[in-house]
């Protein structure tokens, strides 16, 4: 992937290590197949090729927005997508980057930062965490809330989630391993595809 950096730029740890990260990115596409947001909303910005090219455009200076803060935001930073890239992305890293990026420029209402405050620490603390979950359990009974069986619903479609991605992963383990070294010329192809697309938030 090609980027527009200044030499300025350059000279931060920070933004010559995005560079890095995104020249190698080849827009193949492969992590979609193992990214549970991109799974469920099927949204390319909600994809790890997405948030990538979001976090370019940023850093190479485009204003960002609190819609795509909210694309970085939903990712779940499991790394799934690195399992599967043939080019060894680090999109981890990247995102971490580009999250602060973003928070510096667009910042958060007062309600959200609370509300991420109070969540930080309520999971983090074993007795906070503990009396919520029985006082939900005595508001919302398992066996008749329509909420709480809707909540279920949604857990059993991550554990099917999850359990189609480990079939994927090793699925398109094996393809990137054969695209990588032997079908370039395939990659070129999906690059060409997105290259005519422009994402925008």
């Amino acid at each position: 992937m090609q980027t527009t950096f200044t030499l300025a730029q350059l000279q931060d740890p920070q933004f010559a290590s995005s560079e890095k990260i995104l020249r190698a990115c080849v827009h193949c596409g492969f992590c979609t197949a193992t990214c549970p947001t991109y799974q469920l909303l099927g949204d390319e910005l909600d994809g790890p090729r997405g948030r990538i090219y979001l976090i370019k455009q940023v850093l190479e200076g485009a204003e960002p927005t609190g819609t795509t803060q909210l694309h970085l935001d939903r990712c779940l930073t499991c790394r799934s997508c690195e399992t599967t890239c043939p080019s060894g992305v680090q999109y981890g890293r990247l995102l971490d980057i580009g999250r602060k990026v973003v928070d510096e420029r667009v910042g958060r209402a007062p309600a959200d930062s609370a509300r991420r405050y109070a969540l930080r620490k309520g999971l983090l603390s074993r007795p906070l965490f503990g009396a919520a979950m029985a006082v939900g359990q005595l508001q919302c009974p398992a066996s008749s809330h329509p909420a709480t069986r809707q909540a279920s619903t949604t857990t059993n479609q991550i554990a099917l989630l999850i359990s189609s991605t480990v079939i994927r992963l090793r699925e398109t383990g094996r393809q990137a391993t054969v695209s990588g070294h032997g079908s370039s010329g395939s990659v070129g192809a999906g690059a060409g595809a997105l290259g005519s697309v422009t994402l925008k938030a």
